[in-house]
């Protein structure tokens, strides 16, 4: 059996190419700029160490923004001149580092022309505690199902790992018993595959190893895993439990029709949706653990947009008719929140637990699945709560609501609540990508993809 786990070079296609953070500018930075309503926004932007991957995170501040946005590049030059640019956003920050290096004056530009000043104040940053006993739990919240993607076999799933010790730990790696095989996960792709509070973990905190497993024959039934930590010079190692692998993904239909789709943000291409772990109702979860975000391409082009990108009507996506996936109950449609200006840092409003996913709409599949269609257009929605469709129905439009960019987002959970419960694998019956026709399974992110929706058969 051939096997391999994912580093981050594999696993994270769009933080691969981001420069290594400047020595200088590591740390949290504060500052605060307007939106183009001229309401003013707080951030925080958080620049890792030299060689860390991603290099940092860009986090509005009071908005309750859930996924932070990652910085691309940040260069300080030997005269102390500051870069820093957030691609997904079009934003780039220019500007000097103070002497004692605790302030930058700087020009925030989005779009190459919207300018303002913005002055960048670093946070202070606490003192590491001193490493004492490795006192940890070791949980994996959902146990993996096998999905396939282009002829192979994955698993995504995590690894929590929580420190009940008054003193730091560090973990030094993760083995995987894989049949007769051990995969080991360590050094530089153990620290790019851990989010949260990574693998220097304080007291009382947590990190989340995001394992990505690839096979090209089944896998085998169960798992099992060793992980060892270091306490300043000497060494822990705690093996869990057989942790079990399904192999029944959810099977449904297009959530979209025609081609030149991007399946965008997928588990094996992005931390976007994988390293989104939300608290809700006393528990964290990760609802959008196999969620992608899509976008349709001008047609003949790799562009997202024609014209000005400040305006929805570029966005070819913008308006395309929304499917439900299968025959199904409507349990959520919530409709009347505004479509967001694109590539703004926040939205127009809050982003809470009423508000998250903008306009949502949720159907029941059975079986104890449901599939989540969020960020559509405002006063878009066809259906109502209780109501019954059928598989190929038009049920809302793509939109911009609570987001940064017209797609649309869908993911399927093993609850009805859209985003505490648990992210599922699911693969599309059929759907095209480069001419090659892919039955029964879940496209790779990134690629463009073509579906061919049925018709909707006629009520009984």
């Amino acid at each position: 059996m051939r096997m391999q786990i994912w580093t981050a070079v594999a696993l994270i296609l769009l933080v691969a190419a981001r420069s290594a953070p400047a020595p200088g500018l590591e740390g949290i930075w504060r500052g605060r700029v307007h939106d183009r309503r001229q309401q003013p926004i707080e951030f925080e932007l958080q620049i890792g160490s030299p060689g860390a991957e991603p290099v940092g995170r860009l986090q509005p501040i009071g908005r309750g923004s859930v996924t932070p946005f990652f910085v691309d590049a940040a260069t300080l030059s030997p005269e102390g001149a500051a870069r820093i640019e957030i691609q997904t956003l079009r934003i780039l920050i220019e500007g000097n580092l103070a002497r004692d290096r605790q302030s930058i004056s700087a020009t925030w530009t989005q779009f190459g022309s919207d300018r303002q000043p913005v002055q960048l104040t670093r946070a202070p940053s606490a003192t590491p505690p001193t490493f004492f006993d490795p006192i940890v739990e070791v949980r994996i919240p959902k146990p993996p199902t096998a999905v396939l993607t282009n002829g192979a076999y994955r698993l995504y799933y995590e690894i929590g790992v929580s420190n009940y010790t008054e003193e730091r730990i560090e973990l030094r790696s993760v083995d995987i018993q894989i049949g007769e095989q051990t995969a080991t996960l360590s050094g530089d792709a153990l620290a790019r595959q851990t989010v949260s509070y990574g693998v220097s973990i304080p007291p009382t905190k947590s990190g989340v190893v995001l394992i990505g497993l690839t096979m090209t024959t089944p896998p085998p039934d169960v798992l099992r895993h060793r992980l060892t930590f270091n306490s300043a010079g000497r060494s822990s190692t705690l093996a869990t439990q057989a942790v079990p692998v399904t192999r029944n993904p959810v099977r449904i239909g297009p959530p979209l029709q025609g081609g030149d789709w991007w399946a965008g943000a997928g588990p094996d291409s992005s931390l976007h949706h994988r390293a989104a772990i939300i608290p809700m109702d006393g528990r964290f979860a990760i609802a959008q653990r196999f969620a992608f975000d899509f976008s349709q391409r001008v047609p003949g082009s790799a562009d997202f947009e024609r014209g000005d990108p400040r305006q929805l009507a570029s966005s070819p996506s913008y308006g395309a008719d929304v499917l439900a996936v299968a025959d199904a109950t409507v349990t959520m449609a919530r409709d009347g929140l505004p479509d967001a200006a694109p590539y703004e840092i926040a939205p127009p409003h809050p982003i809470t637990k009423e508000t998250l996913g903008g306009n949502v709409v949720v159907l029941d599949l059975g079986q104890q699945h449901w599939a989540v269609y969020a960020h559509l257009q405002s006063g878009s929605l066809r259906v109502k709560q209780g109501e019954r469709v059928r598989r190929g129905q038009v049920i809302a439009r793509v939109g911009n609501s609570a987001s940064y960019a017209a797609h649309l987002h869908f993911h399927v959970v093993d609850g009805p609540d859209p985003f505490s419960s648990e992210g599922v694998p699911f693969v599309f019956d059929e759907f095209t990508h480069e001419g090659t026709v892919h039955r029964d399974e879940m496209p790779s992110g990134g690629w463009t993809i073509r579906f061919v929706a049925r018709p909707v058969e006629p009520r009984p």
